[in-house]
């Protein structure tokens, strides 16, 4: 038996292509949404996407097969298309949040405004 895992599609668009033929990109990238909500993948941020299920590969392979023949265009306007098996997976957003609660956002903020506008090697990295 195939190994089965949950999968996480990434993927970019030309979407400059895409203006040149006078499609609008985000009608592009909604439609392939939609499309794979019904295939059981969920929205992550972005153009990442996580399958709500484990699949095979082959599981997956006919899924993006069903993507494509409902977008055919899609085809056309790929830069890349990348699939990853995700194993154990976590969340880290709590965590994240809780990490400067000790400073105020204001504080934060007006640190960064006060940075010289020569320094863009990493606006948002504060020294303490």
């Amino acid at each position: 038996m195939a190994a089965k895992s949950k999968k996480q599609l990434t993927f970019d668009l030309n979407t400059n292509k895409m203006k040149e033929d006078g499609l609008n990109p985000s009608v592009l990238y909604n439609d392939v949404r939609v499309k794979l909500a019904k295939l059981d993948f969920s929205h992550s941020g972005g153009s990442v996407y996580i399958s709500d299920t484990t699949l095979t590969k082959m599981e997956l392979e006919e899924k993006v097969k069903a993507l494509i023949n409902k977008i055919p265009l899609l085809s056309y306007y790929v830069n890349n298309f990348t699939v990853t098996n995700i194993g154990r997976q976590f969340e880290l957003s709590d965590s994240i949040k809780q990490m400067n609660k000790d400073i105020s956002k204001e504080v934060l903020l007006n640190k960064k405004n006060k940075r010289k506008p020569r320094q863009e090697k990493d606006n948002y990295e504060i020294e303490y």
